[in-house]
């Protein structure tokens, strides 16, 4: 990404945040911690002062639709919905207590049936094959673009706006293949290909 890319880029997620939809508030279910995770706050200090720098930074940068949600294993998580180059994305932030932590979700506005999840794979493993800076994943027949760096010296914000550029930036590049992908649709030649190698593992299987 070259920087006039970025720059064109951070304008349009900063207006994006301005003008999306309002956020709602997680489930219950989504924000209760798990039992390994019960024990915590561990780093209650530390986690504030991410908390009220990157709470400076979104006010400063013009994010009104922003959620926050405290959880009682004191983890914090942000949400906002913003649409980016006509792709409307949520993107999370969780600030992790236990590793201090920050963690970038972008969940791409598709759902992917079962019977295409081996097609939709094989092209994550391929797009995240060059990247250095976070990755897509399929959760179910969801598909996120997450990214996680380490907050222990304090929030950079000049770090966390590359960063979240650079997750937003990819989860937009990916989302029109993985629209196709996430109903079946496939060139004749990818079809091809794909039956192949589908007509090789299996045979493999039967040995």
């Amino acid at each position: 990404m070259t920087d006039l890319e970025f720059d064109h880029l951070w304008e349009e997620i900063t207006g994006g945040a301005s003008n999306a939809q309002e956020p709602q508030e997680l489930d219950e279910e989504e924000t209760a911690p798990s039992q390994s995770e019960a024990e915590g706050p561990f780093h209650p200090e530390e986690v504030a002062e991410v908390e009220g720098a990157l709470d400076s930074y979104l006010i400063e940068n013009d994010w009104p639709a922003v959620s926050k949600t405290h959880c009682p294993d004191g983890n914090i998580y942000y949400n906002v919905y913003m649409n980016i180059s006509n792709v409307s994305l949520h993107t999370a932030l969780l600030i992790s207590d236990k590793s201090l932590s920050l963690q970038i979700i972008v969940t791409l506005p598709t759902v992917c049936s079962p019977q295409y999840w081996l097609i939709l794979d094989d092209f994550i493993v391929n797009f995240n094959y060059s990247r250095r800076f976070g990755g897509l994943r399929r959760s179910q027949g969801t598909v996120d673009y997450v990214y996680s760096f380490s907050v222990s010296g304090g929030f950079n914000e000049e770090h966390f706006q590359r960063y979240l550029a650079v997750c937003i930036f990819s989860a937009v590049e990916a989302y029109p293949e993985i629209a196709k992908l996430s109903v079946g649709k496939l060139s004749r030649k990818k079809s091809e290909e794909l039956v192949e190698k589908l007509r090789v593992l299996v045979e493999a299987l039967k040995e």
